[in-house]
């Protein structure tokens, strides 16, 4: 028996024939098989499973011949199928919606993104800040670029609210707004409010003498007061005085002594 060479060594044929042999090993012992064997039980495995019409090559072949639009259709359907190797997936593919809290290399679709993004987001789960500070942000849709993502600082909102409150009141330039506290209208002869804000109730002492007394308090009775009235008379003239951060008196007059006028008007600052 020719003794076992190494493969290297051994000549290069150029084809193949069914008598040819191959050594193969079965079950701890070696042994040989021809080409024809071999090719016999490859094409077995291709086409196992296949009718008994198409369990041959040639069998499949000549099918193929003999229907040449089942050929182009085969090649045509073949041509629009993607590869497995990075895909590039046309139209409006669908998959299968994941389970919530999936966190895995499945593919997502919108409907699994949105409901994570929901879950995330959503308001009442988060906890709450009672006091902001400058350099908190918030979440805003930039509709001046399509929408897209963007965050801003309550430093900057308070900015942009800063101007939009200046424009309001046409106010320009840097220096700061105080805002009315407080405001009356009220009947000189009685004292009877005609209209105000924050203002609880007006009561007529005497001749000229009002008392003032506000809905919901100022901090302190360090405000400013402004007041006038018309008396058809000259020499008007109407004072404040505060009282606490309640209340406060209106006193008004005409040529110089103490007069009910037809309508009082103070505006409260602080």
């Amino acid at each position: 028996m020719e003794e076992e060479r190494v493969i290297d060594d051994l000549v290069l044929v150029d084809s193949v024939t069914g008598t040819d042999v191959f050594p193969l090993s079965r079950s701890g012992s070696t042994r040989r098989s021809t080409a024809l064997q071999l090719a016999s039980y490859v094409i077995q495995l291709l086409t196992s499973g296949s009718p008994t019409a198409l369990d041959t090559w040639l069998e499949i072949v000549d099918r193929l011949e003999d229907d040449e639009d089942a050929l182009a259709g085969l090649v045509s359907d073949l041509a629009t199928k993607a590869p497995l190797d990075s895909p590039q997936i046309l139209g409006n593919p669908t998959v299968p919606t994941q389970t919530a809290g999936n966190n895995s290399t499945r593919v997502a679709n919108t409907a699994f993104v949105k409901t994570e993004i929901d879950a995330a987001v959503a308001i009442n789960t988060l906890t709450a800040k009672t006091t902001p500070v400058d350099a908190d942000q918030l979440r805003i849709a930039d509709s001046a670029a399509s929408n897209i993502a963007k965050k801003l600082t309550f430093a900057n909102l308070w900015s942009w609210i800063s101007g939009k409150v200046l424009s309001l009141f046409n106010a320009g330039g840097s220096a700061p707004v105080y805002a009315c506290r407080a405001w009356v209208n009220f009947a000189g002869a009685t004292g009877a409010i005609l209209a105000s804000g924050n203002v609880a109730n007006v009561v007529r002492s005497s001749t000229g003498n009002y008392t003032v007394t506000l809905t919901t308090p100022l901090p302190d009775a360090n405000y400013s007061a402004v007041a006038s009235h018309s008396a058809g008379t000259t020499n008007n003239g109407a004072t404040v005085s505060p009282i606490n951060s309640t209340s406060f008196t209106v006193i008004t007059s005409g040529n110089g002594v103490l007069a009910d006028p037809l309508v009082v008007a103070v505006a409260v600052f602080r």
